[in-house]
């Protein structure tokens, strides 16, 4: 890992994070200590973090998103920034994460006709904060959905995001995509 981070070649620290979706069979302790260690690896390195974070399915209380906001908020976030990677969320967690300075990447979930609380999510993220992604191969965009996702798919993710700016924020569809991209280059 310290080979591999010493590369010019790493731009960051991820996926990190806390998982209690259907695959997890790690408890919160073991995935805590975790993510703190790889969090001081990332400081040390002074590189940005990327964080999948998945709460339990009907999980109410977004335990895993409480957990993670309450290990940034303990050990702060790194200087080099952070990211919250496939954000599937509502509002709340996006104010959440932005008060703590995160990043908030939206990808193919965002587009789809069932996700009016992602899209929400992305008409409440800071402008600063805001990025657009694919979760490859996984979560291809509309009007791709069903196929094998790959990096090339974020323009319709990107597309998605200007046009809730646009319909719930009144934002032109150019002054979203320069935000997006000035925050990429910024972030990474």
């Amino acid at each position: 890992l310290e080979v591999l981070l010493e590369s010019p070649r790493c731009v960051g620290v991820g996926e990190i994070g806390i998982d209690f979706g259907p695959y997890n069979e790690l408890g919160a302790e073991v995935q805590q200590e975790a993510l703190e260690q790889q969090l001081r690896i990332a400081r040390e390195h002074n590189l940005p973090v990327e964080l999948h974070v998945r709460n339990a399915k009907d999980d109410s209380q977004r335990a895993a998103h409480a957990l993670v906001a309450q290990v940034l908020e303990e050990q702060g976030v790194p200087s080099a920034g952070c990211d919250l990677h496939c954000f599937t969320e509502n509002a709340s967690t996006v104010h959440t994460f932005s008060h703590l300075g995160c990043h908030i990447a939206f990808g193919g979930a965002a587009t789809f006709a069932s996700s009016d609380e992602i899209r929400d999510a992305v008409a409440a993220c800071p402008r600063d904060l805001l990025l657009s992604e694919t979760d490859s191969p996984y979560m291809a965009p509309v009007p791709l959905r069903g196929q094998t996702c790959e990096p090339a798919m974020v323009a319709f993710n990107a597309a998605c995001v200007a046009q809730v700016c646009y319909e719930c924020l009144g934002e032109t569809k150019q002054d979203t995509y320069t935000s997006l991209w000035k925050n990429a280059c910024t972030f990474f």
